[in-house]
């Protein structure tokens, strides 16, 4: 009997033992209302010039490898004044890196079009003016020479032409693109940042932006935030200007706001504009009061990390 009984109590605890376990495995997967934190992934900085030189040598190997028809000949001058300007900007540019060349060809421009258009992935398109059924006398082609990078934007090869005679045209080619800035060491915030001043700034509010305030210092919504800040590009340091769109949404949706920052660690802070992403221009940034030269590129992403550390709005 004794043995039997000690069987029964070993059964027992068994049981009782399987029982906390299963119990501490529905506890462990049950969901988690909290934010979790991004992972923790210290920043490599930059050097100052380091994107342009890739930019630089990027534009040196599709310039030395520019098409060019048959019996071009290289002028030491523009052909004509009117090709002097750049016209084309399809991406982010930055003028201080456009480096025309000149050039004489001994073929009709007709001809000079068809062999671009046959040799190049450049649209016949760009170079026929409404109701007209030819391409016109002066006028420009171009195609995407690459992909972007995250220091720099998509080159494109430009090249403009313009009659010279019967069987005379001129050309200019270009290659142009944009370099970001360099994410260098004062860019960053790091992992010991206490709090964060979130400014919400409508776009669209007719008083010229409603701004709202909130500070958050949850750990992981902080850490989300962070990393997400991190992980930014540099915007373009030098572009051509462009056009500023108006703010566009779905129809019946709103606009999301843009967002300002204020990060918080000890005995330093760090604001972040909200920049102006629709005209091309990047988020500021001011460390402990001086304004650094450089500014970062927006992200629907980064924006969408931020709303979604808020604190619910009532």
């Amino acid at each position: 009997m004794r043995s039997v009984r000690l069987l029964l109590v070993a059964v027992l605890a068994l049981g009782l033992a399987a029982c906390s376990a299963a119990a501490a495995r529905e506890t462990s997967d049950a969901p988690t209302q909290s934010v979790r934190p991004a992972p923790t992934v210290a920043p490599t900085p930059g050097v100052v010039g380091h994107n342009r030189s890739l930019a630089v040598a990027e534009l040196a190997k599709l310039r030395g490898s520019f098409p060019l028809p048959p019996r071009a000949v290289r002028s030491p001058t523009a052909p004509t004044r009117r090709m002097r300007h750049l016209t084309a900007y399809m991406e982010p540019v930055d003028g201080t890196l456009v480096r025309p060349r000149w050039w004489i060809v001994r073929m009709p421009y007709l001809e000079v079009v068809h062999w671009y258009v046959d040799h190049t992935p450049a649209n016949i398109a760009t170079t026929i003016a409404p109701g007209s059924p030819t391409p016109v006398a002066e006028s420009e082609l171009y195609w995407r020479a690459g992909q972007a990078t995250d220091a720099y934007s998509s080159p494109w090869e430009v090249v403009a032409y313009a009659k010279l005679g019967p069987a005379r045209t001129a050309l200019r080619t270009d290659v142009t693109l944009g370099y970001r800035f360099d994410r260098t060491a004062e860019t960053f915030v790091p992992a010991t940042v206490t709090s964060i001043d979130v400014t919400s700034v409508s776009i669209e509010a007719s008083d010229g932006g409603l701004r709202t305030t909130a500070t958050l210092t949850d750990p992981a919504s902080i850490g989300n935030v962070v990393a997400a800040f991190n992980g930014l590009l540099g915007s373009f340091e030098h572009q051509a200007p462009g056009p500023c769109a108006s703010p566009g949404a779905p129809l019946g949706d709103k606009v999301p706001p843009e967002y300002a920052l204020t990060f918080r660690w000890p005995g330093h802070e760090m604001a972040v504009g909200t920049g102006a992403p629709l005209c091309g221009v990047g988020r500021p940034l001011t460390r402990d009061g001086t304004k650094l030269p450089q500014s970062l590129e927006d992200s629907d992403a980064f924006n969408q990390t931020i709303a979604g550390a808020l604190p619910p709005s009532d």
